[in-house]
């Protein structure tokens, strides 16, 4: 499996755990546990035993993961119609 496809399972995964209740601040770490666990049962399927370079490939995909959801709420959140900083309009 890919990294990127694993930073889709990641996400996935992460946001179902969220939708369970889960707060929103404890994400970041679920995502590097879910990467490293993926990544881990990825090498065992394809027949690895390197279970270092396996968890440290999960954490990376798990904390890219993070930044990347993190980063693109931030562009979302800036770019929202509602958001009143970006106001074109004036008050008189």
């Amino acid at each position: 499996m890919s990294e990127a496809e694993m930073s889709a399972v990641v996400i996935g995964v992460t946001e179902m755990i969220k939708n369970l209740g889960v707060e929103s601040r404890y994400c970041p770490l679920i995502a590097v546990v879910v990467g490293a666990f993926i990544a881990i049962a990825d090498d065992i399927n394809q027949g690895k035993n390197d279970f270092f370079a396996s968890t440290m490939r999960g954490i990376l995909v798990g904390l890219t993961t993070t930044g990347v959801y993190a980063a693109t709420g931030n562009i979302i959140s800036k770019t929202s119609p509602n958001n009143n900083a970006n106001s074109t309009e004036e008050t008189h």
